[in-house]
């Protein structure tokens, strides 16, 4: 509604954050963003028909964001994979069995009675939010990330129609450069209701010593929560291309175009790492376990790949009459993969295994195109291809809590479809436009990791590739209007 909120109460919190120094998290000032660019447009007529356009552009963008509500969620306080997320549970350094007491404002609200250290059994609880999730508080982690692009890129382009014919000639060149910095600076725990109210948690083994598993705040892991990914990573991109058109009569136009690409990443990602501390944390107390690990610049993994390729395309088109025409066209486009397979290298055997693979997108399709009077309709029949599409997945170390990336995995789809679209002029104010798309698209390959979680989180766990090749692609509804 417009008054109700899950915003966790007022919080100021600064922690160390590799690379970045002290940051202070305030729940009041959550994003600071800066951008900064200029460009240059340049166009120049040459003579005999030939112009040149160059348009130039340098940009750099920061944003640091905090952001608790990206996965505000119930967290069930008699299940131990909640105790091994809050760090109250990390084998075989820290196991506390005993009684632990969630409070608010000062008064206890839910207990909960360990005898092993990895049983969990809610014995009272007068705690808000029961009918929704029972026996649990809001779980919100403190996501914060930093992110710092520069770019510079320039394209050129000759241009020259001579009679029938009509050419262009560029290139395009970019330079970019990432910074990142992500994670999470601690964990808050809240009840479960409208405006929720900060907790404390607090535990007493049975030798009668209390730990304080939450911070004053309400705050968990404090600073060292999934420990930070850092990224920097640099893109160059090159390329030429050529375009022709050609009008070989009134009534038929051929046209074609290929690009050559030439792109190359490299970089170095940290992989989040998690400290213990032996001296009690920055406090110096070991009963206080909010602070008693902290993060730290992992180990470094590096890769410099480059790709190559070259793109084409060509088309016919032929006017039947004044109001009807058809085309026949074929794709061959390709393109370097994203960002998202270098940023996930996160171990050894992702960065050995690192191997981008060149998208490639294959279609074929067939249009027939009519206007009467104040109506316009086009039927398009198509076939397409899609190759190397990546799939990328994050999973949890089972003996760590830390998140990791396995290889990404390369999939083919291939789509059969029509596609319908018309609009109506009514007046000169007024157009009704609609668009129906009926398609088949099947997974020739997909391959998907799946993770073997270690129940007992002392080892890593497993994962394993399934092969799902054959199956309809899940998201394709089979007609879009």
């Amino acid at each position: 509604s417009n008054t109700s909120s899950v915003l966790p109460p007022a919080i100021s919190l600064t922690t160390n954050v590799p690379t970045r120094g002290d940051v202070t998290y305030k729940s009041s000032d959550l994003w600071h963003s800066k951008d900064n660019s200029v460009g240059l447009n340049w166009e120049q007529k040459l003579g005999r028909g030939w112009k040149l356009t160059n348009n130039a552009r340098f940009s750099s963008m920061s944003v640091e964001a905090f952001t608790p509500l990206s996965t505000v969620s119930p967290i069930a306080m008699d299940n131990i994979v909640t105790y091994f997320i809050l760090g109250a549970l990390h084998p075989p350094t820290q196991i506390i069995p005993g009684t632990y007491t969630v409070s608010q404002g000062g008064q206890p609200i839910m207990s909960i009675q360990s005898f092993s250290g990895f049983d969990y059994h809610v014995i009272s609880n007068t705690a808000p939010g029961s009918a929704l999730s029972p026996n649990s508080l809001f779980f919100t982690p403190l996501i914060y990330n930093y992110n710092k692009v520069s770019e510079f890129r320039d394209q050129f382009n000759f241009n020259k129609k001579s009679g029938n014919h009509t050419f262009n000639i560029g290139g395009f060149f970019d330079n970019s450069s990432l910074n990142r910095v992500s994670g999470s600076m601690g964990v808050s725990l809240n009840t479960i209701q409208n405006h929720p109210q900060t907790v404390g948690i607090s535990v007493t083994n049975p030798g009668n010593v209390t730990y304080q598993v939450t911070n004053p705040n309400g705050i968990v892991n404090v600073g060292a929560d999934q420990g930070y990914t850092i990224i920097n990573s640099k893109q160059s991109q090159k390329a030429v291309y050529f375009a022709h058109t050609w009008e070989i009569n009134d009534k038929l136009t051929f046209d074609w175009g290929a690009r050559y690409e030439n792109v190359r990443i490299h970089g170095t990602n940290n992989a989040p790492s998690l400290v213990a501390s032996t001296t009690g944390g920055v406090d110096g107390n070991p009963l206080t376990l909010y602070d008693n690990t902290s993060s730290a610049l992992g180990s470094p993994f590096s890769y410099d790949k480059t790709l190559s390729y070259l793109s084409y395309s060509g088309a016919l088109n032929y006017k039947v009459s004044d109001q009807t025409a058809l085309y026949f066209r074929y794709s061959n486009g390709k393109k370097a993969p994203g960002y998202n397979i270098y940023n996930d290298v996160s171990n050894a055997f992702g960065a050995s295994s690192l191997d981008p693979q060149v998208q490639i997108i294959q279609q074929y399709e067939v249009g027939y195109k009519s206007k009467i009077e104040n109506a316009t309709f086009t039927i398009t029949p198509f076939y397409s291809l899609l190759s190397h599409i990546p799939n990328s997945v994050t999973f949890t170390n089972d003996a760590t809590g830390l998140l990791y990336n396995p290889p990404a995995l390369y999939n083919n789809i291939r789509t059969f479809g029509i596609e319908l679209e018309s609009s109506i002029k009514l007046s000169n104010n007024f157009n009704i436009k609609g668009v129906v798309t009926a398609q088949d698209a099947k997974a020739t390959k997909y391959n998907a990791w799946i993770h073997e979680t270690d129940n007992s989180h002392t080892t890593a766990g497993t994962d394993i590739m399934i092969d799902n090749s054959g199956n309809k692609v899940y998201d394709n509804k089979g007609m879009d209007f």
